[in-house]
């Protein structure tokens, strides 16, 4: 898949959760995030989440479920055991 192909499925809503989810995050973030968290990872935590439905809209995100999967995401990524998702902000 060319570069050109991969940059247009992953900002087609219709496609894929991501341009939701990443407007969400932004939309949560007071501060940058601290260390980096890949948003495969948080989409995979949050869409896992038994009775989720995949949002493609910003809207349709749940804001504590989505503070959870980037907390998890964190604390899978950098081996650590942070309680907050406050504690994952710079």
């Amino acid at each position: 898949m060319e570069e050109k192909d991969l940059r247009e499925w992953l900002g087609n809503s219709e496609f894929t959760p991501y341009p939701a989810l990443a407007r969400a995050i932004f939309r949560l973030l007071s501060r940058p995030l601290r260390k980096a968290v890949f948003i495969d990872v948080i989409a995979f935590n949050y869409e896992e989440t038994p009775g989720v439905k995949s949002s493609r809209r910003v809207e349709d995100v749940d804001q504590s479920l989505l503070m959870r999967s980037v907390l998890e995401g964190d604390n899978i990524r950098h081996g650590e055991r942070l309680a907050t998702f406050a504690e994952v902000l710079a």
